[in-house]
């Protein structure tokens, strides 16, 4: 027998058929399938969550077990389990088990990476400084790094060592010339200042805003003949910190016409930028010249 398909749909019931459709939503059965949907897309977050929890390919494979514990907070709470409570247990004690590992390596590791890179270390476990000026201080609380200003989402060792190479790598690109860089310190300064010669010599400014200034200071001149994305040169906050840093270690704080510079300490630390001098953090608040 020839199968012919579904019959005609009679215009009568076609228009019953859209406004049950257009009600489906509020339906028993829509209800169902919007909870599903939300139970789906919840559970494939979980999934690249996890996915997330390893670095690399092959044998070169890194555990971050911070990740690997939050993720499985977020299992074991759903609404509806869906992964065995033993299993849960078991996965969270080996989350345990790794971040110890991961913790006592941590050193080893930094020590080595220090080597092949020909870099000065300073410190201990959780804090080192690499080449005098970048600071490298692990949470193991929380499995979070701060690289200089910056705060990163893990503290596995052979992931964090692949932030500070990124750093230093762009330290060494962007190369450092102390008297060029105090010279563009002083321009932004005065930029800062709003006025020029009138100004009082001793007057501080905000750090923060010295690198607002800096920023545009530091431009190529093909970018202030035509501003323009492709010919900006991005500067970053923690660029700046490093640079400064640079400069007091190598003990050019003067420009070429004699103006010193002066670091201040800052009373609000959320105001500050932090920067290593003599194996320590120090806060700098304000800048100035005299």
């Amino acid at each position: 027998m020839q199968d012919h398909g579904d019959p005609p749909i009679h215009p009568l019931h076609e228009n019953r058929m859209r406004t049950t459709e257009q009600d489906y939503s509020n339906s028993p059965l829509g209800l169902v399938e919007s909870q599903v949907q939300k139970a789906v897309s919840y559970w494939n977050s979980v999934a690249r969550a996890l996915a997330k929890c390893s670095v690399g390919k092959g044998q070169a494979v890194v555990l971050d077990s911070w990740k690997l514990r939050l993720t499985l907070e977020r299992i074991a709470s759903a609404a509806t389990p869906m992964v065995e409570t033993e299993v849960i247990s078991q996965a969270r004690e080996w989350a345990t088990s790794e971040q110890r590992r991961a913790v006592g390596r941590f050193e080893e590791v930094m020590v080595a990476f220090a080597k092949t890179q020909s870099a000065s270390l300073q410190g201990r476990f959780p804090s080192y400084i690499l080449n005098g000026h970048l600071s490298v201080k692990v949470f193991e609380h929380d499995g979070t790094t701060r690289l200089g200003t910056k705060l990163i989402q893990t503290a596995t060792p052979e992931i964090v060592i692949q932030h500070v190479a990124d750093v230093l790598d762009d330290d060494k690109k962007r190369g450092f010339k102390p008297l060029e860089f105090v010279e563009q310190l002083y321009a932004a300064y005065h930029r800062a200042l709003g006025v020029r010669e009138s100004a009082a010599s001793d007057t501080s400014v905000p750090v923060r805003e010295v690198f607002s200034e800096i920023v545009f200071v530091i431009q190529p001149k093909r970018f202030r003949a035509t501003p323009c994305a492709a010919a900006f040169v991005d500067y970053s906050l923690d660029m700046f910190a490093r640079d400064l840093a640079r400069l007091v270690a190598g003990g050019q704080t003067s420009t070429r016409e004699g103006h010193k510079l002066h670091l201040n300490p800052a009373s609000r630390t959320k105001e500050a930028v932090a920067i290593v001098v003599e194996g320590g953090l120090r806060f700098i608040g304000r800048i100035a010249f005299a």
